[in-house]
């Protein structure tokens, strides 16, 4: 396998961590902001609140989770190529429990940002995990 290529699938999953570990740890802190065990004066959450920002990062965490499966294959050593992605099924419950977060409101978006973002975090790092084995 090219180096070059593994770099780049490195890089994808390195950001693709970064991005979903702040869904995860934001929507942590609006729950424990809700349920009142730390004080809301937290100014992260405040640009989190922009529902703009927020689509931008749940945005984000998806495209990248998701062109960070993309795989190449050469098909019976010819010149056609054939496109893989990997981790179909994590990909899909990831993408699904972080859409269905824009139809439900308050704490259930959360919870489902929650669960999105962790699913796609393991994703992340079982990936990089597989890179390493290799």
């Amino acid at each position: 396998m090219n180096i070059k290529i593994n770099r780049f699938e490195l890089t994808l999953n390195a950001i693709g961590i970064g991005v979903s570990f702040i869904c995860f740890f934001h929507c942590l802190l609006v729950i424990t902001i809700f349920l009142g065990l730390i004080g809301s004066n937290i100014h992260i959450i405040d640009f989190f609140e922009d529902d703009l920002n927020h689509f931008i990062l749940i945005a984000a965490s998806f495209f990248i989770a998701f062109f960070s499966q993309i795989r190449s294959r050469t098909i019976n050593n010819s010149k056609i190529q054939k496109i893989i992605i990997s981790n179909k099924k994590i990909l899909i419950i990831g993408g699904s429990l972080l859409s269905l977060s824009f139809f439900v409101s308050e704490i259930f978006s959360e919870l489902l940002i929650i669960l999105g973002a962790f699913t796609l975090l393991s994703m992340h790092m079982n990936r990089l995990l597989n890179l390493y084995r290799k």
